[in-house]
């Protein structure tokens, strides 16, 4: 209809990604919770073992309005509009950025299925709330990379 909707327009795309970085494994389980915190033997070499790879996608999609003020003709004064929708993790990867180094695993660090342990864990005074309260503690949300976030905005330019 003769108007030019795509201009000053733009759609930008990063794709980062990024080898496992290394770690060095250990050979004893250790609670992630401060229990009884123990070092643990090192297994293999020091950073002989690799976290999972990284990949993550982002969009954003904006568009520039040039607002002009005045009276009349004498419209002189003009500001710049952004509008934007930014999208972080546009495919909604679940990245692994940090592994218990007992088993490699974000999620769980060995200690509730360890038998070192099964005597001081059955002598708790609920056996199940422990393990249900210990397993989210070492279901660390910080061992993972960000979900997908939304953001729709605007900046003025004046």
């Amino acid at each position: 209809g003769g108007k030019q909707i795509f201009k000053n327009a733009g759609i930008n795309m990063v794709l980062n990604g990024s080898s496992g970085t290394p770690y060095s494994a250990q050979e004893q389980i250790s609670p992630a919770a401060p229990l009884n915190p123990t070092s643990g033997t090192l297994d293999g070499t020091v950073n002989g073992s690799r976290k999972p790879w990284q990949v993550r996608s982002d969009m954003q999609i904006d568009k520039n309005i040039i607002l002009k003020f005045g009276k009349g003709e004498e419209k002189t004064k003009s500001a710049n509009l952004n509008v934007y929708l930014l999208v972080n993790n546009v495919l909604n990867t679940i990245n692994i950025t940090n592994v218990y180094r007992a088993t490699g695993n974000p999620n769980d660090d060995g200690y509730l299925n360890a038998a070192t342990y099964q005597a001081g864990i059955q002598s708790q005074n609920d056996e199940a709330s422990f393990r249900y309260l210990y397993a989210l503690k070492a279901n660390n949300p910080y061992n993972f990379g960000i979900p997908r976030t939304i953001r729709i905005g605007a900046k003025l330019d004046f």
